[in-house]
This record gives structure tokens, sequence and C-alpha cells, in this order.
């Protein structure tokens, strides 16, 4: 749960970096995938590379910024369940 937690917060600063872009207008797959690469790495980086480390992962939110959805083609409708057992037209008459 931290590790999402931070692949997240980080996502957020990614998207606040770019004008108009909002967190989840980015690719949580390929992002994630690109952040943990980044974030193994840090251990072994020298402590005066890790800003600039921060702020590559900064200048690369452009390339996951997903692309506008599209309209539906149809209109959204919830479908009824099948029901198990048939239901009496007239109940009234006893």
């Amino acid at each position: 749960m931290l590790a999402y937690n931070l692949i997240r917060f980080q996502m957020a600063r990614m998207a606040y970096s770019l004008d108009a872009v909002h967190p989840n207008q980015l690719s949580f797959h390929q992002a994630a995938h690109w952040l943990i690469k980044e974030l193994t790495i840090l251990p072994w980086v020298s402590p005066g590379r890790v800003p600039g480390v921060l702020q590559s992962m900064l200048d690369m939110a452009p390339a996951f910024v997903l692309p506008e959805r599209r309209e539906r083609s149809y209109p959204r409708s919830v479908r009824r369940r099948p029901q198990k057992y048939p239901t009496k037209k007239n109940a009234s008459q006893r």
C-alpha cells in the first residue's frame, strides 16, 4: 500500500507540473513501470544527484498523458437482471 501511495503521489506531482492535466489523466500502468525503475536506482545515486533525478521524473510527465476520451456512439443504459422465478401478472385476484 505504501508503494502504491508513493507512485500516486509522484504521479500527482508530475500532473501538476503540466498545465491543465489532472492526475487521473496520466497512464498509471506506464507511469508506474517507469517510476518503479527510477525509484529502485535511487539508493545508488549520490545525494547531490537526487534533485536532478526527481526533476527528470517531472520532465517525463508529458509522455504519460492519456488521449482524450471519445464520445459514446450509443447511449448508456442499465439492463434488467433476469429473475429466477416468474412474477404473477395479476396479484390482486387470489
